[in-house]
């Protein structure tokens, strides 16, 4: 058995949010909070940020109920061909204690100290640079594993590393000057999380009908209703009515 999947997932938590992306062939972007964590230090590095994005994961349907308690019991599957076309990376997972860690660490520090001590010259525009692309690399950077405390509705010791992420991060290339942050610090974001949110959602990320692998259900009495749905809004794919699939079905049957 293969440990990862030939698709990329993306979960949901209802069935019309489901209906909405598959209708308009997009998903919408939206700030997610994290935090880079380096226990390495006398003083712990604790780095709380927003980032706007979409996640997907890449595992295979024998390991999809642990993600669904958190995520969403509705899916989409999209290929890994599309996934690459649309510059989806795999998450980059950082242990805390880990020498990794302290180096990036080290690197923002050093970068940002440059930045902020010396005249507007070469050096400085340099160093400038540098750290918005470190700051973009923030973006696709994840805790190996929570801290041992709850966090909200994450579990203490729980290896985010076992959800396999995969995200699509806008770069600055992709944006209107100015009208949308990259990163931002967790405190200001949470300031007026609607705010950014809807600046965000002027922002998507597009597929099309043949690059869908699965159309994932709750519930197998769901999938007429979707097979309705699907003809409603004229899917012209007919092999994607054979591409539903519920989680009853797969905590059966695989």
């Amino acid at each position: 058995m293969s440990l990862s999947s030939n698709s990329v997932i993306h979960y949901t938590r209802t069935l019309d949010a489901l209906k909405g992306i598959i209708r308009d062939r997009k998903f919408l972007l939206g700030y997610c909070t994290d935090y880079i964590r380096e226990e390495n230090s006398i003083e712990t590095a604790y780095f709380p940020i927003a980032v706007p994005m979409v996640s997907f994961c890449d595992i295979p349907f024998t390991e999809v109920s642990s993600l669904t308690k958190e995520y969403g019991c509705y899916g989409i599957g999209l290929s890994k061909e599309w996934a690459l076309k649309k510059g989806l990376n795999p998450v980059l997972y950082f242990d805390s204690k880990s020498k990794v860690t302290r180096i990036f660490n080290a690197i923002e520090y050093l970068s940002s100290t440059i930045c902020n001590n010396t005249e507007e010259d070469f050096t400085h525009f340099k160093s400038k640079q540098l750290l918005q692309e470190l700051e973009g690399l923030l973006g696709y950077i994840k805790n190996y594993q929570n801290k041992n405390t709850q966090v909200g509705k994450i579990p203490p010791n729980y290896k985010f590393y076992n959800e396999r992420e995969w995200r699509y991060v806008p770069s600055k290339n992709d944006l209107i000057d100015g009208e949308l942050d990259l990163l931002l610090q967790k405190e200001k974001y949470e300031e007026d999380k609607d705010f950014y949110n809807n600046r965000a959602k002027k922002y998507s990320l597009t597929f099309e009908e043949g690059d869908i692998s699965y159309i994932i259900l709750e519930k197998k009495s769901e999938i007429h209703e979707m097979l309705v749905f699907l003809k409603e809004i004229g899917i012209k794919t007919p092999e994607l009515c054979t591409k539903i699939i519920s989680l009853e079905q797969i905590e059966n049957d695989f």
